[in-house]
């Protein structure tokens, strides 16, 4: 069966070569074709099934990729895309069930983010959505969380949780970065929801916090967006010294940055399921996180360490795990997140998902 995965998610920060590329690694490699805005991300030796559509205007982008849909003829789409892409997916849809010699592929959505205050978004979004076959979360707390909100259909929801990312070794060419043997603190998200701005904001008072006790750390944050100048000016109001913080825009391959991690942070009141906390345990780096998504709900996981979202318990917690690291069981977590479980759902070959 040929199936297309769209993809425009995660890619500056580097999540694009652990996510989508993992699901079509773990699919049928001969039917299987991605369209993404990054193809330097995946094996050009191979590029005949890989496309890059996107442009700087929307309209071109949304042609290019209906033009692959016409060439590719699939039997099965996953979208894990911008909404005008998703919407060109059900152009398509409907494009090819009123031309005979067009197979009328089953579609899935996968939703990340989408809800917003205007109330008229969310509501064209979920328009565009409930012309899937399938809309797939990463949590339940996220399925119940727009089911709530936005009024989606329970009956199209389902909950499929990402793999463990494909571990690749960090090359040597780390990071231009001065850090002198320090313990290194890592933060990857996106500058845009105010609710993930607010937990990096605990974190950088944190941060702060435990540096006055122990000055032999440094925070590496990486991640940029429209709040990119908010985030520098925390920093300076922080009172740390300029070379306690570093700020990268963006990574190419994520071992890269968890290779040199002592500690590795996600604090957020607004993440869905967060797979950057995967990333950084199937890396063997101790995690620490607050309650947001499925993760109490998932069960312990050796390496993974909660804590209050506040500036003094995630300082206690910092220097806490710098001092007693925990051995990370890279095996049981793979154990518990599968890519080829997530795979074989997405690949259209099973629907009964839960």
């Amino acid at each position: 069966m040929k199936q297309v995965v769209v993809s425009s998610f995660y890619s500056s920060t580097g999540g694009m070569s652990t996510y989508v590329k993992s699901v079509v690694d773990h699919s049928d490699k001969e039917n299987t074709y991605l369209i993404t805005d990054d193809i330097s991300l995946v094996d050009l030796s191979e590029s005949e099934r890989y496309f890059s559509v996107f442009s700087a205007s929307r309209f071109m982008t949304c042609l290019k990729l209906m033009s692959c849909f016409l060439k590719i003829n699939p039997e099965h789409i996953q979208s894990h895309g911008r909404w005008y892409l998703n919407l060109t997916v059900v152009l398509y849809k409907f494009t090819a069930l009123l031309n005979p010699f067009l197979n009328v592929p089953t579609t899935y959505v996968v939703k990340h983010t989408d809800i917003t205050e205007s109330k008229a978004k969310s509501l064209i979004f979920r328009f565009i959505d409930e012309m899937f076959t399938k809309v797939l979360f990463p949590s339940h707390y996220f399925m119940k969380k727009c089911i709530t909100s936005v009024g989606y259909n329970p009956s199209k929801c389902c909950v499929v949780y990402p793999g463990v990312p494909s571990l690749v070794g960090p090359g040597p060419d780390l990071f231009d970065l001065e850090v002198d043997g320090r313990k290194v603190i890592t933060y990857v998200g996106k500058f845009v929801l105010p609710g993930k701005v607010r937990g990096l904001f605990e974190l950088i008072e944190g941060f702060s916090k435990a540096f006055k006790i122990n000055n032999d750390l440094v925070l590496v944050i990486v991640g940029d967006g429209p709040l990119y100048g908010v985030i520098v000016e925390k920093i300076k109001r922080s009172g740390l010294p300029d070379d306690a913080v570093k700020i990268l825009s963006g990574i190419s391959n994520p071992s890269k940055l968890y290779g040199i991690s002592s500690l590795h942070c996600h604090i957020s009141f607004g993440d869905t399921f967060g797979l950057v906390v995967l990333e950084s345990l199937s890396h063997g780096v101790n995690t620490l996180i607050n309650d947001f998504g499925d993760f109490k709900k998932i069960g312990p996981v050796d390496g993974l360490n909660f804590t209050e979202p506040s500036g003094d318990h995630i300082a206690s917690n910092i220097l806490r795990i710098i001092e007693s690291p925990e051995l990370v069981d890279v095996e049981k977590l793979q154990a518990t997140f599968s890519w080829a479980v997530t795979a074989r759902l997405l690949s259209g070959r099973s629907v009964s998902v839960s």
